[in-house]
């Protein structure tokens, strides 16, 4: 717990990995560097599970070490304070990107990334926005605006739909005048809608960016066996190395 401290306590120590085999204690080693941070008054903690058995265990074992933690809901649920949830939730869960958090703890981190491809899950995805790692920043934008992005996809394909009826031979003039007026009031508040989103991408760049160093919510990841394959070490990128560490900043 003490080197997770030191590690977590650097303005870039954004991660760390505990790789203890099954049933050593990771779970217990989590809830230690919880216990430390929560003495530092850092008690904005998520605690991701690959399923609500283990999210019980969790909870269970935090009793002793006077953590109470509590399960989110749903998928629209951020809660408060020391909270658990599963994967999926973590990979469905806009709301997540609404707290501030202090840490991510994930168990079975490994389940970030498992395809031989390296192809990014949901869970990890959503991970990245929330923890303020720059990869996560689109996906940050994505989460706290999705109201507005579902609706601006809606208003596309009604303009479009609208212009192929318009467009076709056997539209009558009169129809067709209609559809052209409803065009003209969905393309205005597309345009609205697109600006506002415009604005509100380059504010979730900046504050990312500011947040970068010592500000930057840490993560601690738990599993024997952290990487399937060789491209999977790409989820630990920006938490426990850097790619780009001594490489010139162009």
């Amino acid at each position: 717990m003490l080197k997770a401290e030191q590690r977590l306590s650097k303005p870039d120590g954004y991660g760390m990995l505990f790789t203890n085999g099954t049933g050593t204690g990771k779970t217990f080693t989590g809830l230690g560097v919880v216990k430390r941070a929560v003495r530092q008054g850092k008690t904005n903690i998520l605690i991701a599970v690959p399923s609500d058995k283990i999210a019980a265990d969790w909870i269970e074992s935090g009793v002793p070490l006077g953590l109470e933690i509590s399960k989110l809901k749903d998928t629209k649920d951020a809660g408060r304070g020391i909270v658990v949830t599963t994967y999926a939730n973590l990979g469905a869960n806009d709301a997540m990107a609404s707290r501030e958090w202090d840490m991510v703890v994930a168990d079975e981190a490994h389940k970030l990334m498992q395809a031989e491809d390296g192809t990014p899950t949901t869970y990890l995805e959503n991970l990245r926005a929330i923890t303020l790692h720059p990869d996560g920043a689109h996906q940050r934008y994505a989460m706290l605006n999705r109201e507005d992005i579902d609706r601006m996809k809606a208003l596309s394909s009604q303009i479009d739909f609208n212009n192929r009826i318009a467009n076709a031979d056997d539209t009558m003039d009169e129809h067709r005048a209609a559809l052209i007026k409803e065009n003209a009031g969905l393309e205005k508040e597309h345009k609205a809608l697109a600006d506002k989103l415009a604005q509100a991408r380059e504010e979730v760049r900046g504050y990312v960016a500011e947040r970068q160093g010592a500000a930057r919510p840490r993560l601690v990841a738990l599993s024997a066996t952290p990487f399937a394959y060789m491209k999977t070490v790409d989820w630990a990128n920006g938490y426990l190395f850097d790619y780009h560490e001594g490489q010139p900043e162009d």
